[in-house]
C-alpha cells in the first residue's frame, strides 16, 4: 500500500496569477471569507445599578448612559434582549460602604437583588456580575487595607471568593472579576467549585491598564472620573499585562476535582 499525500501544495504567487479581488467580487463571496462576524448576540450590555435609586440618573462622563434603579435595570435588560443582545453585565453601587466592602457579599446587596429580578423577568438572558470591592469600600481600593495603607492582596482573595459565591447564589450566569489582585481568578474558581457552583463561569474582565475607557466606567461608580487605582498596571508596562492574562486563563481553566 502506498500512502498518498492529498494535502494541497500552497505556493505564493504574485500578480497576475494571484488576484485577491476575486474574493471580493460579490456580497456572497465576501460573506463566505469574512474573518470577523459581529452580531448583537456577541455583545453584552453593561448596566449600572444603584441601591435606593428611583428611576434613572445620568452619568456625566458617559452621555446617553444612566445609572439605574433595579426596576429600571429590569426594563433595560428586556430592551437588550429584544434587540438580540445575549446578556447584561451588572455593576453595583451600594447604599453604604465600609472598609471591607461587605455589601459585595450581602445576599440582599444591589447586584444580587438586580440579578434575581432580571433572571425572574428574563430567564433566558445571561446575567454577568462584575466583581470588585472598589465600589463597595469606603476608601475606593480594590481590596482591604493593611495598617500601613497598602492593599492586603491575600486577605482580599477570601472576600472576593465570598462575594462570588453570593453572586452565583443569586443566579448570576458568570462572574467577571475586574479587580487587580494576584491569584483572584484561582481563588474564585476554587470557591465556586467548593460550594457546588462548578457550572458557574468566570469571565476574565481585564482592566489592568489605566486608559481612557475605564475612567468613565469608574465614574459610573465613583464621583471622580480620573481615578486610576495604584493596583492598575502603568501604561508603559503593556508587556507586563500579558503574563497576568495568561496566568489567569490557566487559573480559570483549572480541572474540576
Amino acid at each position: 500500500m502506498y500512502a498518498v499525500n492529498v494535502s494541497p501544495i500552497l505556493t505564493a504567487m504574485a500578480f497576475p496569477q494571484t488576484r485577491l479581488r476575486r474574493l471580493r467580487r460579490t456580497g456572497a463571496l465576501r460573506d463566505l471569507v469574512r474573518e470577523t462576524d459581529l452580531r448583537a448576540s456577541d455583545l453584552i450590555l453593561p448596566i449600572f445599578v444603584v441601591a435606593g435609586l428611583d428611576g434613572r440618573e445620568s452619568i456625566g462622563s458617559m452621555p446617553g448612559i444612566d445609572r439605574l434603579s433595579i426596576s429600571a435595570a429590569v426594563e433595560e435588560a428586556g430592551e437588550a434582549a429584544a434587540l438580540g443582545i445575549s446578556g447584561v453585565l451588572l455593576f453595583g453601587v451600594p447604599s453604604a460602604k465600609d472598609e471591607e466592602g461587605s455589601q459585595a457579599w450581602d445576599d440582599e446587596g444591589v447586584v444580587q437583588l438586580a440579578t434575581r429580578a432580571i433572571k425572574d423577568a428574563h430567564p433566558d438572558l445571561l446575567v454577568v456580575s462584575d466583581l470588585c470591592l472598589c465600589e463597595y469600600t469606603s476608601h475606593g481600593h480594590c481590596g482591604v487595607l493593611r495598617d500601613d495603607g497598602q492593599v492586603d492582596n491575600d486577605a482580599t482573595l477570601e472576600l472576593l471568593a465570598r462575594a462570588a459565591i453570593s453572586q452565583a447564589r443569586a443566579g448570576a450566569d458568570a462572574i467577571a472579576p475586574s479587580d487587580m489582585m494576584d491569584g483572584r481568578v484561582g481563588a474564585i474558581r476554587a470557591a465556586l467549585d467548593e460550594e457546588d457552583f462548578g457550572a458557574g463561569n468566570v469571565l476574565l474582565n481585564r482592566r489592568h491598564l489605566p486608559y481612557a475607557i475605564p475612567n468613565p466606567m469608574l465614574h459610573s461608580n465613583f464621583n471622580d472620573g480620573n481615578r486610576n487605582p495604584p493596583e492598575q498596571v502603568p501604561i508603559p508596562e503593556v508587556d507586563g499585562a500579558l503574563p497576568r492574562a495568561r496566568r489567569e486563563v490557566a487559573e480559570v481553566s483549572r480541572p474540576c476535582e
